[in-house]
């Protein structure tokens, strides 16, 4: 019964769409200053359109601000109207945009009028892990393949957090010549920046003590859900800290937001906590000294910062023949690499922070060439204002 209504539910959205664009889009005016915004395809409040949604706030520019929510009950942003995503509302809100931010592929499938203008800040940024797009044409079916074409080629403008990132949108999206990329750093990245007082804060809020260290395990999702990659020994890491630095440290497990469900597989006491309800990413980005990750984007924020990575690939020859190949640079990053618990122990015992930060350093600035220093959301925003001014 459920799957009838799932494919009832399908059809009559898709009628739907073909009503608003080839009956309605005579007799909708495009609203000039209406920004429609879309985090993963109808997730709530985040990632780099939350951070462009929060700097027009801040600047109290009069823009009629609409959010695609799967759920509309979550929580938002007073300044922001919330609007269920896959709806003939959001049909028409989409049709009456002057722009449209997303993060991916805009989840409903809709032609962009003139006269409309399509920002697409993508998403992870930093290193290129995995492989996206045309890189990654042999895991999509046809018809997918055929919508991240189409949409593609709607884009006006990309944002890109460094070189790296700037030559694989050229090589691997479907753009068209008048896409333009604005290379000023991710958006999302703008909230790693913090002082000193408010990591004090940040601490406080996660761990409940500031004087403590902060280790994040951040492992990616994997597509076939299995839970092998998982296998970490979190208490022994905590440990092992412990005896290298001679200071109390905490662990904190985040997980992917897709498999948040999974994080049950992990034991959590006082000093092993769950952090993976946190609406806020960069809040423990920021308060964690050191990350611990397998094949996430996660790994580049603090590659940013300046702080330890290590890489705990438990699971790598399922991951790869199973679930995503693995971009040739994910080979090639600065950071202790290890694929058991025994090699993960003796790379903490070993890490020396000077040597380490060299490399770090000498990777930044002769390979990646990242472009953000905290103020892309500001970049984006000027963008705006031009398009919607003209």
């Amino acid at each position: 019964m459920k799957k009838i209504e799932k494919w009832y539910r399908i059809i009559v959205f898709n009628l739907e769409k073909r009503f608003v664009r080839y009956i309605l889009y005579p007799f909708l005016p495009i609203k000039h200053n209406k920004i429609v915004f879309d985090n993963f395809c109808g997730r709530g409040l985040g990632d780099s359109p939350k951070y462009i949604a929060e700097e027009i706030i801040r600047q109290g520019l009069d823009y009629d601000l609409v959010w695609l929510m799967n759920n509309p009950s979550e929580a938002m942003l007073p300044e922001i109207r919330k609007v269920k995503n896959r709806s003939f509302r959001a049909l028409l809100e989409i049709a009456t945009a002057k722009i449209w931010v997303a993060n991916q592929i805009l989840s409903i499938g809709v032609k962009k009028r003139k006269g409309q203008y399509y920002i697409q800040t993508w998403h992870g940024g930093g290193v290129l892990l995995k492989h996206v797009q045309r890189a990654a044409i042999s895991a999509y079916g046809n018809r997918e393949r055929r919508n991240n074409e189409r949409y593609s080629k709607q884009i006006d403008l990309l944002i890109s957090d460094n070189k790296l990132i700037t030559d694989d949108y050229k090589k691997n999206f479907w753009l068209n010549d008048t896409c333009e990329i604005l290379e000023c750093g991710m958006p999302c990245k703008d909230g790693l920046y913090r002082s000193d007082n408010e990591i004090v804060e940040l601490k406080k809020t996660i761990v409940g003590d500031s004087s403590v260290k902060v280790a994040l395990y951040a492992p990616t999702f994997r597509d076939d859900n299995s839970l092998e990659g998982y296998q970490i020994d979190l208490e022994s890491v905590r440990i092992k800290l412990e005896e290298k630095t001679s200071e109390k440290w905490v662990v904190v497990v985040r997980m992917h937001p897709n498999v948040v469900n999974k994080a049950s597989v992990f034991s959590f006491n006082e000093n092993i906590i769950n952090g993976s309800g946190a609406s806020n990413p960069n809040d423990i980005t920021a308060a964690s000294d050191l990350l611990i990750t397998d094949y996430s984007s996660i790994s580049s924020d603090f590659l940013y910062l300046d702080k330890p990575v290590f890489l705990l690939a438990l699971d790598l020859k399922h991951y790869v023949d199973k679930c995503r190949e693995l971009h040739k640079y994910y080979y090639s990053l600065p950071y202790p690499f290890c694929t058991t618990n025994e090699e993960l122990l003796k790379a903490i015992e070993d890490f020396d922070y000077n040597s380490y930060l060299s490399k770090i350093r000498d990777y930044k600035n002769n390979f990646l060439k990242p472009f953000g220093n905290g103020h892309a959301s500001e970049f984006v925003v000027e963008i705006i204002k031009h398009v919607i001014k003209d």
